[in-house]
């Protein structure tokens, strides 16, 4: 009984402030949003035609409230920026997010980062990318994913040309995964940014960066510049190489 209260009178506060959905950019950041109160919200995007970017980021909506937004996106269809960034969304979360892109969405933007979706959560959106022509920005930043996960959406870049930003970096994926998305620069001249510093690429890495520049004609930022000197002026020198 008091649990039922309390999400009643959660609900009433809540109602005036969906008006807010009305409008074509809507904020609902660091307000401590959980799953119930994203429920909400979802559905009142599920049919809504003029709202056009969402900012959701710093709750803890967790995979649950994801799961929620996702299914809304599913029947949206003006919705073009959807941030929830460090809402503690694993790898379910990101499925959720993926099949909801492939199957139907107007979304061009989709911000994941620092959501712990790792290696799974990546192929998940990997798969996505293969069969989603709409989304040209995706950020990915510190989200627990390592080489596998990079090796997932290294071979979806070799397959998607919609997507011209990419931002990866704060994730452990190492010169193996590093290479695999230098790989697929080399096929693929869609991708315009991309953002790769601090994910523990070396030498080899950089190597295999450098040969992927000599051939890519798409790409005009890549951000590798933390990664240390040692990596920037190997990469600088096989460049200038070339």
């Amino acid at each position: 009984m008091v649990s039922w209260l309390c999400n009643f009178f959660k609900t009433f506060s809540f109602f005036f402030l969906l008006l807010l959905i009305w409008k074509t950019t809507s904020v609902w950041k660091d307000l401590q949003l959980d799953a119930f109160d994203t429920g909400i919200l979802a559905a009142a995007i599920k049919d809504n035609n003029t709202l056009k970017e969402l900012y959701m980021h710093n709750n803890r909506i967790g995979d649950a409230g994801a799961i929620l937004l996702a299914q809304a996106m599913k029947s949206n269809k003006s919705l073009i920026s959807l941030w929830i960034n460090q809402n503690e969304i694993g790898s379910e979360g990101a499925k959720a997010v993926g099949e909801a892109l492939t199957a139907s969405s107007a979304l061009i933007e989709m911000n994941l980062r620092e959501n712990p979706i790792g290696d799974s959560g990546a192929a998940f959106l990997a798969d996505m990318l293969k069969k989603n022509g709409k989304v040209e920005i995706l950020r990915l930043a510190a989200c627990s994913i390592g080489p596998s996960g990079a090796s997932s959406i290294a071979n979806a870049l070799k397959e998607n040309r919609s997507l011209k930003h990419l931002a990866l970096y704060n994730n452990q994926i190492g010169d193996e995964g590093a290479v695999e998305i230098a790989n697929a620069l080399q096929s693929n001249n869609a991708l315009d940014h991309l953002r790769l510093y601090e994910v523990g690429v070396g030498d080899v890495g950089a190597k295999a960066f450098a040969e992927a520049l000599a051939k890519n004609t798409g790409l005009s930022y890549l951000n590798l510049m933390k990664s240390g000197t040692r990596l920037t002026m190997t990469l600088l020198s096989m460049v200038y190489a070339h």
